[in-house]
Order: structure tokens, then C-alpha cells, then sequence
């Protein structure tokens, strides 16, 4: 991503990324490396998630490359997006978006990240463990964690996984 097209896509998704962080500390050297790392999809259906991730890009430029493998920080932004658009939009509330994108960084367990306590080999191996579903089977290590189910996220959908997840706080 070396254009400047792409290095002003760079800066305007990391700044959201940033702001949506900004209440919970600053998490400039995670988001860098959210950015940095593909998301690739182990099951099926989270093809739909990498389209989600590079759909996101239009947000920004409809000039933007869509060849590219979509970042681990994509995919998190486009469920934060879907997940108060399409589940939980509620004007007593506010825009939550932030909120569903800061709890992905919590159930990944990189929440203690930030950019005065950052350690990229522990960050790496956290993703690294996310990418390749090396996570418990309640989802704890992945995007949304559910402490009473009954299901493997391991082979579940994230969009399931999500589901759960909204069930679960909302129930």
C-alpha cells in the first residue's frame, strides 16, 4: 500500500480506529499492526467478512484497490459498523460503534496494548493464534467471546459468533 490513495486510506482508517479508542487509551502501535496483518478466512462462510473488510474501503474511496487482502483491523471495523447499523442502533444510546470495536481488542485479549505497555511479539502472537482459530471454543482469544455457550467457536462463522455475542449482553 504505497500510494498516496492508499497511504491516505491508511491514515483515515487508523484515525477512526483511534478515535473509536480513544476512551480506553491510545493504541496507535496496535492499530498499526492491525492494519498490517491479513485476515484470511479459515471457514467458508467469513469469505463474507473479507468482502465486509474491503466493501469498508469504498467508505473511504471507491479509487481504492480491492486486489488487496483485506487487514485483521478491516474486518473488526466493518463488524463494528454492521453491528450498530444493522443490530444495534439506538438513539437513547449514541453511536456505539467504538464500543463494539474496543470489545473485539478485549476478547482477543489485547485490551492492556497500549502504546505505553505495547509488545509486538505478544500482539503477534495473539493474531497469529486469531488468524489460525488457535482460540478457546467460547471465542475468548478471538473477535467476540461468549462465557456461557454451548457452541465451538472454532467452527463457527464470526457473523455467528457476533450473534452470540449481541445475545448474550442484550439477553
Amino acid at each position: 500500500m504505497e500510494t498516496t490513495l492508499n497511504l491516505g486510506y491508511f491514515i483515515w482508517i487508523t484515525g477512526i480506529a483511534r478515535e473509536w479508542c480513544s476512551d480506553y487509551g491510545s493504541y496507535d502501535q496496535l492499530i498499526k499492526i492491525l492494519y498490517l496483518t491479513p485476515f484470511y478466512s479459515c471457514i467458508a462462510m467469513d469469505k463474507n467478512r473479507v468482502e465486509d473488510a474491503i466493501n469498508l474501503r469504498s467508505r473511504y474511496s471507491n479509487a481504492i484497490s480491492r486486489n488487496e487482502p483485506a487487514s485483521v483491523l478491516e474486518v473488526m471495523m466493518a463488524l463494528a459498523y454492521r453491528c450498530e447499523e444493522e443490530f444495534m442502533a439506538d438513539p437513547d444510546y449514541g453511536d456505539r460503534e467504538g464500543q463494539w470495536f474496543y470489545s473485539m481488542i478485549q476478547s482477543l485479549g489485547l485490551a492492556g496494548m497500549t502504546d505505553d505497555c505495547f509488545n509486538l511479539v505478544y500482539t503477534m502472537s495473539i493474531l497469529d493464534k486469531f488468524v489460525k482459530r488457535q482460540f478457546k471454543p467460547n471465542g475468548e482469544g478471538s473477535l467476540f467471546t461468549v462465557r456461557n455457550s454451548n457452541q465451538d467457536f472454532r467452527k463457527t462463522e464470526i457473523w455467528y459468533q457476533m450473534c452470540w455475542y449481541l445475545d448474550e449482553i442484550t439477553g
